[in-house]
């Protein structure tokens, strides 16, 4: 089993237990309940973070964007999710149980050694130092600083990507429309932003005649 494995179990654990008792929170809305089971659905392993833009979230739902906004009100008031607003983009949400995700790992992962040394009495415990060998290197014990700093460099460089890709989202749909951006299919929209900002502005622009409403309902049918 891979190292992710466990992390990703967790993850998953925690995120259903979340939907779980957002379902069943009397307190909220059954609006707020909706759109809360939408931020939690579009929650990103990695990051812990969800960025559907309200636009989405209202089109997915077929809510307006006002409503949308009370609900994420209702959220944040409630505790369930953080909201961080950037500057001229969409916001940002940190559910609660994401918090949680890295105390579960780290049951998962305590559970999982004692089960091994329980089928295996013989076994050194892990983190144990060999008695005999003095010179044993104390960088075995555990990340050694090179491995913390490639890990981070790695974190940056996924935060970095993900910023790059939002603003490619944002600076198309300032130019086509955020409803053009909900209609077309998602693949064209990954390769519109990954080669953005070399697209040509014809080819955006017969992007929109595409789906723009999926072409106004096909041409009022």
């Amino acid at each position: 089993m891979s190292d992710a494995a466990p992390y990703s179990k967790a993850f998953t654990r925690a995120r259903l237990r979340a939907m779980d008792n957002l379902r069943r929170n009397g307190k909220l809305s059954a609006t707020a309940r909706i759109v809360g089971l939408e931020i939690l659905a579009c929650v990103n392993r990695v990051s812990g973070g969800a960025w559907p833009s309200e636009t989405t979230i209202a089109y997915r739902l077929g809510l307006g964007e006002r409503t949308v906004r009370r609900a994420v009100a209702q959220l944040k008031a409630d505790g369930c999710t953080k909201v961080m607003r950037r500057r001229g983009r969409s916001n940002v949400y940190f559910p609660a149980f994401a918090d949680r995700t890295e105390a579960n790992l780290a049951g998962v992962e305590a559970y999982s050694k004692e089960a091994n040394l329980a089928s295996n009495p013989g076994q050194k415990r892990p983190h144990t130092p060999d008695k005999n060998g003095r010179l044993t290197p104390s960088s075995n014990l555990g990340r050694t600083p090179s491995t913390e700093a490639a890990a981070e460099k790695q974190k940056i460089a996924q935060r970095d990507k993900r910023n790059a890709r939002q603003k490619a989202e944002n600076e198309i749909a300032d130019v086509i429309g955020r409803e053009c951006l909900a209609e077309a299919p998602v693949d064209e929209v990954e390769d519109l932003c990954r080669r953005w900002p070399d697209v040509d502005r014809a080819e955006l622009f017969e992007f929109k005649r595409k789906y723009g409403r999926r072409a106004r309902v096909a041409g009022a049918a």
